[in-house]
């Protein structure tokens, strides 16, 4: 997304992170994902989510950086696995399954 043509210099965006409610929600996505680990029931979604989730709780700014590289790199081993399935020939959801189409 080209974000800069809405606007304008994103380098004086505020980071907007480390409110009450994103700070609660990160300690939440912290004991779901260890549900979901212990469960084993763990998918991309809960990973990319967790770590949106705990970049969003950070409020300095080295931390919210490295974050942000962990959610960046986590969205690229997914569309990495994506692409795996498709050479696999592996379905990316349950049989059955139909997500809703999305448009942006």
């Amino acid at each position: 997304m080209a974000w800069h043509h809405t606007f304008g210099d994103l380098t004086a965006l505020p980071d907007g992170t480390a409110s009450a409610a994103s700070c609660q929600d990160a300690a939440e996505a912290i004991l779901a994902i260890e549900d979901m680990r212990a469960e084993e029931e763990t998918d991309w979604h809960a990973l990319l989510s967790f770590e949106a989730t705990q970049a969003m709780a950070q409020d300095q700014p080295q931390r919210l950086r490295r974050r942000l590289l962990d959610l960046a790199a986590t969205a690229v081993l997914w569309a990495q696995a994506i692409e795996a399935r498709a050479i696999a020939d592996l379905p990316a959801a349950p049989p059955g399954h139909t997500p809703p189409e999305h448009t942006p």
